[in-house]
């Protein structure tokens, strides 16, 4: 298919939504069982949608699937028209995505050399290097990587290595933040993967993408300030606040200076309330107010404590600015942008909106979908950042071996007395003097006596620590 339009990614995902929730119901049909539904691609002119799945602990063979669910098109395709409010749904075509597929044939290929190998060397695999032990100070280190592979399961086999870091994704416009997403995922093999906070369809920027045991640090990520570049078009306002909807208002634009401008922007720094808009996926009793919003419907939503750090003007037109933005989580650059513009004496909508970093990612190169697509055969080479780069913010802690063990193992120790000496202190290392820990609760980086990243602990006000979040195993930095 041809490069996505706005239009056409914002159906994809609305039909990938849709679909999985009619599946999840079940059809009639007895050679449908379980489905996932990987991904969608609509055509520019909306005539077809390929609708890529993955059958799941299915009685039938894909292959039986995949009939059942071109019998039931018709029957798909019109459910979606009534749910969507299409005049007429795409035609859908079913395929079966192969990532998975293509995953388990590249670990049998391994397994197989790995077998020769040993047969050469006249060995029976019987080894006990990977005991599956996991006392604390263990010296299993085969097990340990940065990126996850290749291991060994218990029961010799090598499995196809998946990558685990922190991607910073360059999100094209006219494409989800979920769909993104799920091309990651597509590509990494279904590697276990979350992002850290949703650009809108038609804003492009930084993604940040947490891959494998990663993904138990994307929640400190959502907490951090983020900072976007936008463009404020003057004199229209638009049912979404942004290029994608329908003009609802046009107004006149006073004459503007650079000074009138940026006087206004100093009263928007602060922190202060913000009423989301009826277009976003927060959800009423439920339900997202992006679908009561299609409905023409709107409902009252609570003001949000949001926190403008910073706010410049960069370019000035007659009825367009040019902004940038340093912002807490839970801002939308679309309520801004209309607030700004009200404020200026017109209305106003979003024209482009680039999200330039989130912390603490400043300055971070990011890498495209393409990028990524091109190293597919290589996962081992993606660009990814070591898990800890998502905290780095943190003071960090170096256990000895006796105190990293303990915790490992569920103990609450002092915090005085579980402080060892630092490997090496890394370039951006945040490292404090532990003390005795009283008197405030407080977050740690956690790494072993060899410097492997462990986790995170958490220190309470008695100077006591316990872990807070923990790794499946240390991850090398």
């Amino acid at each position: 298919m041809h490069k996505a339009t706005a239009r056409s990614s914002r159906i994809a995902s609305q039909m990938q939504r849709s679909l999985a929730a009619l599946l999840r119901r079940g059809l009639k049909d007895p050679r449908v069982g379980n489905v996932t539904v990987t991904a969608v691609e609509v055509a520019n002119d909306l005539g077809h949608a390929r609708i890529h799945v993955l059958p799941f602990a299915a009685a039938q063979p894909p292959a039986q699937v995949l009939e059942g669910l071109r019998s039931a098109a018709g029957y798909l395709r019109g459910e979606l028209a009534r749910e969507l409010k299409l005049r007429h749904a795409p035609r859908l075509e079913f395929e079966l995505d192969t990532a998975i597929e293509q995953a388990q044939r590249l670990s049998s290929l391994i397994d197989s050399a790995v077998r020769t190998d040993r047969a050469r060397a006249g060995q029976d695999g019987g080894g006990q290097d990977g005991s599956g032990q996991d006392g604390g100070g263990g010296t299993a280190t085969s097990r340990v990587s940065s990126r996850h592979g290749p291991a060994r399961t218990p029961g010799g086999a090598m499995t196809a290595p998946r990558p685990c870091g922190i991607l910073l994704l360059d999100k094209p416009v006219g494409l989800s933040s979920n769909a993104a997403l799920q091309r990651v995922r597509r590509l990494g093999a279904g590697v276990k993967a979350g992002h850290t906070g949703s650009l809108d369809p038609l804003a492009s920027g930084m993604l940040p993408i947490c891959l494998g045991e990663a993904t138990k640090l994307a929640g400190e990520l959502l907490a951090l300030r983020k900072a976007y570049r936008f463009g404020v078009q003057l004199g229209e306002r638009s049912e979404t606040g942004d290029a994608e909807g329908a003009i609802v208002e046009r107004c006149p634009v006073p004459p503007l200076t650079p000074a009138a401008v940026e006087a206004v922007l100093g009263r928007f720094c602060g922190a202060q309330q913000q009423v989301p808009p009826m277009y976003s996926a927060l959800k009423r009793q439920g339900e997202p107010l992006y679908r009561l919003a299609r409905r023409g419907l709107t409902v009252e939503r609570e003001a949000r404590a949001i926190v403008i750090d910073s706010l410049q003007l960069l370019e000035l037109a007659p009825e367009r600015l040019e902004l940038q933005v340093l912002c807490s989580k839970g801002t939308y650059v679309r309520v801004l942008a209309e607030d700004i513009a009200r404020a200026l004496g017109s209305c106003g909508r979003l024209y482009s909106l680039r999200r330039e970093y989130v912390e603490p990612f400043a300055g971070q190169r990011m890498f495209g979908l393409e990028q990524l697509e091109a190293l597919s055969q290589a996962r081992e080479a993606w660009p990814l950042l070591p898990a800890d780069r998502a905290v780095a913010h943190l003071p960090a802690l170096h256990l000895h071996a006796a105190a990293a063990g303990a915790l490992l193992h569920g103990r609450v120790l002092p915090l005085a007395q579980a402080q060892g000496e630092p490997a090496a202190a890394g370039p951006d290392a945040v490292t404090a003097a532990a003390g005795d820990g009283r008197g405030e609760q407080r977050l740690w980086r956690l790494y072993d006596a060899a410097g492997r990243f462990l986790g995170l602990g958490l220190s309470d006000a008695a100077g006591m620590l316990r872990v807070r979040r923990l790794f499946s195993q240390p991850l090398a930095v």
